[in-house]
């Protein structure tokens, strides 16, 4: 074997050396697009909140009645997008019900306002087909009297302690006449009571339909036991809030008491607090009259 020999002698590089920007800014942006992809998918794992309405029905088995766009803070008048999704929700939840089935319940899978509005809003679409309605709000947190322009109390809790009569606590509206939480203390364990189930009986024999707001599934039994004395069910979901283990909840405690399920009504995530009046239908009047209604989270005027 015989040693090397050079060839050509090392030439100096005639100009400086630089970096590539075009193979960076490539290289870059392919390491970023990885990242934000894992990224995505890490979040997607370990996030349990629901973030796509059909996730309701493809993860939790539970079907889509109607999905709210952005704007959901009050009764939505009938010729607007919210008020044509709870015109449709009428119709399957009237398709659904049983000959003699009155009592429809109204639950959040989670805390928050989403039940409030998904039971005000049926209950104004059913009383704008014509039939004699009675929303009952047996929500104590919630704020559907300001909603509606009707006073919070007397109410259901009153009518449960024995301090009203039943007829003197229903306040009248157009077509819908409305019972308020009321103001007794320890509305939860009145609605425990056997009581609750005579009041709702008297209101079948008084309305087409009856719709009753109940406290989240998740906050309380009370959801159970309102649905228990109930024909129907509909859970409500809030986007970007409510967990998807908070509807499977909120769907096995109305199974296990035996109340059908129609499925859920989903709203992006809503305000907790604030906003100004929103108009809303005259229920005897055309649909493009309009009447005021405080949204939810203000007191009401006067």
């Amino acid at each position: 074997m015989t040693a090397g020999r050079i060839i050509n002698d090392a030439q100096l590089p005639a100009d400086p050396s630089r970096p590539s920007i075009p193979l960076f800014l490539a290289s870059g942006g392919m390491v970023g697009l990885l990242l934000g992809i894992g990224i995505a998918l890490i979040r997607e794992r370990t996030d349990k909140r629901v973030r796509r309405a059909a996730d309701v029905a493809r993860r939790d088995d539970v079907p889509v009645l109607g999905v709210l766009g952005a704007r959901a803070d009050g009764v939505y008048p009938p010729l607007s997008a919210g008020g044509r999704t709870f015109n449709r929700l009428r119709n399957e939840v009237l398709a659904s019900l049983a000959d003699g089935d009155r009592v429809v319940v109204v639950t959040g899978a989670s805390p928050g306002l989403a039940a409030t509005l998904v039971a005000a809003n049926l209950a104004a679409a059913l009383a704008r087909s014509g039939a004699e309605v009675v929303l009952v709000c047996a929500d104590p947190a919630a704020e559907p009297a300001a909603m509606l322009g009707v006073a919070p109390a007397p109410g259901l809790s009153d009518v449960l302690a024995g301090k009203v009569a039943l007829d003197k606590a229903i306040q009248p509206g157009r077509n819908m006449r409305v019972l308020a939480p009321g103001g007794a203390a320890s509305a939860g364990g009145l609605l425990q009571s056997q009581a609750l189930g005579a009041t709702l009986e008297r209101l079948r024999e008084q309305a087409r339909y009856v719709v009753v707001e109940a406290p989240s599934a998740a906050a309380s039994a009370d959801a159970q036991s309102l649905a228990s004395l109930a024909d129907a069910a509909i859970v409500a979901v809030e986007l970007r809030r409510t967990r998807h283990a908070e509807v499977v909840d909120a769907a096995e405690q109305l199974r296990r008491v035996g109340t059908p399920l129609l499925g859920a009504v989903v709203f992006p995530r809503l305000r907790r607090h604030g906003g100004t009046p929103t108009k809303a239908p005259d229920l005897d009047r055309p649909a493009d009259s309009t009447v005021v209604f405080a949204r939810i989270g203000e007191k009401a005027k006067g």
